[in-house]
């Protein structure tokens, strides 16, 4: 795969933030410049704390600035993480022996460390994490507070385990910070590329194939699961995604489909419009490297990068009908039926908790693709 590296996907330090954002009882300190606090803080809509180092901090250390920001939270009697950026990082502050005693949490994931992905998992692998062999249930893992379909994930994933009649575990990473020394010793995934490594995974809900493996998975360690009552919702989904998509091609040719965003994500869209509407699929940009090797299982090429001008020409070059991405590709090309799948997804409201994982979210976006090829047809 090609890789290109210029920053439009988020850092490693965005990663981490996201991850510790997702304790509820965490109080987060992005320790840098306000770029580095404002950055995250935009994208995640989540309650941060900055220490907003100036230059002459950043020359001579920003450690007071950092007590100033710490202590009253820790007086308060909450918990607190510190997030190192790159200026700390890179003249190489000594933040641990600063924060020596207060009990907090540190996490050193500047963003030169790599992309979004990586970040993430840092934090996840500084957490106390420990799997009780004690607890029932399924963990639902992959759970971000930067994926906008992140709320609607974990719900259809508790779903999903509930009409098994399985209890759900930990949420990883959602949830309070006591929770996580008690993580099931199963995990089903909601977005691969977010693995946690915690506890034995039971396959993922992407796709309608992926929820009936998961399921059936589940159902190994679970004998009491109801797999069968899974499985019948699925053949119910499939059953009804395929009526409206042969509805759509009786009246128009299968579009041709550009896909862009996270690997995970963009695989599972991109068979998904293959696979049910013909679609030819003219290129499948993504922002990391996969996780799960899914691009040896496609049958069109993908591509590393990042970069916003090799983005604007793939599209420029392929001309698709369809663009599922994020809103950099949407601004790139704003006259082609756009759905969103990967953050950012700016310029609109966002209310309800969607989720693209189990049926549900099949159905989901389906319904998005057929609404928008419909919409855009119409005003042609």
């Amino acid at each position: 795969m090609h890789e290109c590296t210029n920053p439009v996907w988020p850092c490693a330090m965005v990663g981490a933030a996201a991850c510790l954002c997702g304790i509820h009882d965490l109080e987060v300190v992005v320790h840098g410049s306000s770029g580095c606090f404002f950055y995250p803080a935009s994208l995640l809509h989540a309650p941060l704390h900055g220490t907003f180092l100036l230059p002459g901090e950043a020359v001579f250390g920003g450690a007071d600035r950092l007590m100033e920001v710490v202590s009253p939270l820790v007086s308060q009697g909450k918990r607190v993480a510190v997030l190192t950026t790159c200026v700390p990082a890179l003249t190489g502050e000594d933040v641990a022996s600063a924060l020596c005693g207060l009990g907090t949490h540190l996490v050193e994931a500047p963003g030169f460390l790599g992309d979004y992905e990586e970040g993430y998992n840092r934090a996840v692998s500084s957490l106390p994490i420990q799997v009780d062999e004690g607890v029932g249930g399924v963990n639902i893992d992959g759970i971000s507070r930067m994926d906008p379909f992140g709320q609607g994930n974990l719900m259809e994933a508790a779903r999903t385990l509930a009409l098994m009649g399985v209890s759900q575990g930990s949420l990883l990473v959602s949830g309070k910070w006591d929770a996580l020394s008690r993580a099931a010793p199963l995990t089903l995934q909601t977005n691969p590329d977010l693995a946690s490594g915690i506890g034995e995974t039971v396959g993922s809900l992407l796709g309608f194939e992926g929820v009936r493996q998961s399921a059936a998975r589940i159902g190994e360690f679970h004998p009491m699961a109801d797999i069968s009552a899974v499985n019948q919702e699925v053949d119910h989904a499939e059953e009804r995604l395929i009526a409206a998509a042969d509805k759509y091609l009786r009246r128009h040719d299968p579009p041709v489909t550009a896909v862009f965003g996270e690997a995970s994500i963009s695989c599972h869209a991109a068979g998904v419009v293959h696979r049910y509407l013909d679609s030819e699929v003219v290129t499948v940009m993504v922002r990391n490297t996969p996780q799960d090797q899914c691009s040896s299982r496609l049958p069109f090429r993908m591509v590393r990068s990042t970069d916003l001008l090799m983005i604007k020409e793939e599209i420029d070059t392929h001309g698709p009908d369809l663009i599922l991405g994020s809103s950099f590709e949407h601004a790139a090309a704003p006259d082609i039926a756009f759905v969103g799948i990967t953050p950012p997804l700016r310029s609109r409201f966002r209310l309800a908790a969607h989720p693209l994982v189990g049926t549900e979210g099949m159905l989901f976006l389906m319904e998005e693709v057929l609404n928008k090829m419909m919409d855009r047809r119409a005003h042609s």
